[in-house]
Order: C-alpha cells, then sequence, then structure tokens
C-alpha cells in the first residue's frame, strides 16, 4: 500500500533547466493520476508554485512550474499579485521548424544552486538596486520584443535579443556569470552566434547559442574546440502526461 517514486533525467539538477519545477509538476501529475484526478495544467502548476515557493520558500518564480505544466512555446503574463494568464504563441510552422535548427545548446559542465543565485537578485531587488530594479524592466519589454519577432518571422532580431537579454541578465547580480562563461560567450559570437545566454539563473548549467544557417557548422567547431559538449533537443508541445496507467 505504499507508493515508489523513479525519477529519471537526461540533465543533471543545477542546470537552469527547470528541473525543480518539472519534477513537481511530473510528480503531482503521477500522483494525483493514481487518485484518478484528471488536473488542468493551470491547476496542476498553481499547486507546484505553492508548494515550491510557499511552502518551500524558494526564491523562485513562476515560469518552470507553468511551462512543464503546459508545454510549448507560451507566453505567461504574471500580475504582481501572481495571477497568471496563458496563451500559445502565433508562430508558423514554418518558422518554428527555422528557430528549433538554429538554436544549439551547449553544457558548461558547472552545476550550482539556483536559489544562491536568485536569492542575490531577490536581496538586490529588496534593496532597491537600481540596476537589478531596472533590468527586471528592461526584460519585461525584451520579453515582449521577442514575441513580435517571433510571431512576425524575424529570427535574426530574436537572435540579436537574446544578445541583449544577456547583458541585461547580468546587471540583477554579479553571480550570473564568470569568466569562462564570458570567455566562452565570446567564442561563440567570433564564430557567428549573434545572441546567447545562460539557461536559468545563471553561473553555469547551459549555454543557448542562436546562430544564422550560414555560420552553424563553424559555430559547431569553435564551442567543440573549447570542451563544451553540444546537447541536442527539441521543442516539447505537451508539458506533463502519463505515459501508462496500469
Amino acid at each position: 500500500k505504499g507508493i515508489e517514486i523513479v525519477t529519471m533525467s537526461d540533465i543533471p539538477t543545477g542546470t537552469g533547466m527547470g528541473s525543480s519545477g518539472s519534477f513537481l509538476v511530473a510528480s503531482l501529475t503521477a500522483l494525483l493520476e493514481s487518485q484518478r484526478k484528471r488536473t488542468p495544467p493551470q491547476e496542476l502548476a498553481e499547486l507546484a508554485c505553492h508548494i515550491e515557493m510557499d511552502l518551500a520558500g524558494h526564491p523562485v518564480g513562476k515560469q518552470d512550474q507553468y511551462m512543464a505544466a503546459f508545454g510549448g512555446l507560451t507566453k505567461l503574463e504574471i500580475a504582481t499579485d501572481g495571477k497568471t494568464i496563458v496563451s500559445p504563441i502565433n508562430i508558423s510552422a514554418d518558422t518554428l521548424e527555422e528557430l528549433q535548427a538554429r538554436l544549439t545548446l551547449y553544457y558548461t559542465g558547472i552545476t550550482r544552486s539556483a536559489s544562491k543565485v536568485l536569492q542575490e537578485q531577490s536581496d538586490a531587488l529588496e534593496n532597491n538596486h537600481r540596476p537589478a530594479v531596472d533590468g527586471l524592466h528592461e526584460t519585461k519589454e525584451l520579453g515582449r520584443k521577442i514575441l513580435e519577432a517571433l510571431e512576425t518571422d524575424d529570427l535574426d532580431g530574436f537572435g540579436k535579443m537574446l544578445d541583449e537579454h544577456w547583458r541585461v541578465k547580468k546587471q540583477r547580480a554579479s553571480s550570473v556569470t564568470d569568466p569562462a562563461i564570458d570567455k566562452w560567450y565570446t567564442t561563440a559570437q567570433a564564430a557567428g552566434a549573434s545572441g546567447g545566454k545562460i539557461v536559468g539563473a545563471g553561473s553555469g548549467g547551459f549555454l543557448l547559442l542562436y546562430s544564422p544557417p550560414e555560420y552553424k557548422s563553424q559555430l559547431r567547431k569553435a564551442m567543440s574546440e573549447t570542451g563544451l559538449r553540444e546537447m541536442s533537443f527539441q521543442f516539447d508541445f505537451d508539458g506533463a502526461k502519463v505515459l501508462a496507467n496500469v
């Protein structure tokens, strides 16, 4: 009459890929299914947020849990009271396929506690540190511009804004980057990447890069020579789901 939970993951924890939020959403999906309860994605995401943010007290946002529950390229509008509106991005199948082809992901080999990085950022905001506060406002505006670029098939514009996003992100806290990460990013730009960023809170994990098609092969060669390992990936549009129920 007990419950055994077994987990499998393609990546290690502490790499900025939303593993804690994904784990919570997946676990809740399985536990609710065992009770024959089918829970809507929004309710599932909110339950995961409540556990991680309110009960566990982790200084995280709501995006990881929501993306794990919904999947896809999804727009989240999060109000100051926490209310979240979810809507799909209006992107064509051709643009989506081309975006997938122009993105590459590299593992830095660095794992870190996201909570420590996020806590530094949270403390800066509470102390009204202007670069951190202004950086969040800039990030919000960049999010709107990136959405417009994707919905108007402006992928190269997306790549350039990804670079701008990384510049703004580094203003939030000193722990977001380090000399090794900066060197890898400079190497990527020299090899043709027009934009990129460390995924997640920063300080390690995975480096996401965007490059026009004509620079893809030389970018891969340059990053391989730095010792970074590429991880293949594909967009997921299902979110959390039950594979088998016996």
